[in-house]
């Protein structure tokens, strides 16, 4: 009995030898590729050291194109139907144009300057301002007062005409007739020299 209780002892330290080998080839192989991950030090700034990992090349020029300016919104389309500006919208950017939008009129001028946007495209009928009155306003505005005016409306087109010939838009168009001839005005009007704020 005492060889059988001294085999199963040198068994089991078999077992337990052969299963350190096999840890510590699992160890070498993670610390291997551990290493070939972690990048050299080349006297890097203190904060790349202290981090352990440079910034990637993907991630240095999504840094950079974030500090450049943002390219000018060619048109605004302000409306306070959420269905018809996004309609507008999408219009517009099939056509291959840069839209911005507004619900409404209020604060027009700072959005047209910040966005140095080409051309607006407002709606006639609206709550808290009339499209032709921020017409009026625009062209009182010392620096926009040469901007490019689209008004629109659903009303019956000779009071659209009308509308948008006292407030010295540039151009007035149906909603009814929107799909066929607004984005050949905005065309048009975007070959006019640009406006000084731009």
């Amino acid at each position: 009995r005492k060889p059988d209780r001294g085999l199963r002892v040198d068994s089991r330290d078999s077992f337990l030898c052969e299963t350190a080998g096999i840890l510590r080839g699992i160890l070498r192989i993670s610390h291997k590729q551990m290493s070939e991950k972690r990048p050299k030090t080349d006297g890097s700034a203190f904060s790349n050291r202290l981090l352990g990992w440079r910034r990637r090349p993907q991630e240095t020029a999504l840094h950079s194109v974030s500090k450049r300016p943002t390219a000018p919104s060619e048109v605004l389309v302000i409306d306070d139907s959420d269905l018809a500006r996004d309609s507008i919208k999408r219009m517009l950017e099939a056509a291959g144009f840069s839209v911005v939008t507004a619900p409404s009129a209020i604060g027009a001028s700072a959005m047209i300057l910040h966005e140095r946007v080409r051309v607006v495209v407002v709606d006639l009928h609206m709550p808290a301002m009339l499209g032709s009155s921020l017409v009026g306003v625009l062209r009182k505005h010392p620096r926009l007062r040469e901007l490019a005016i689209v008004l629109i409306s659903g009303a019956p087109v000779d009071q659209l005409v009308t509308a948008a010939g006292a407030a010295g838009a540039n151009a007035a168009i149906s909603k009814l007739e929107m799909a066929s001839t607004l984005v050949p005005a905005v065309r048009r009007l975007l070959r006019r020299p640009k406006a000084a704020y731009l």
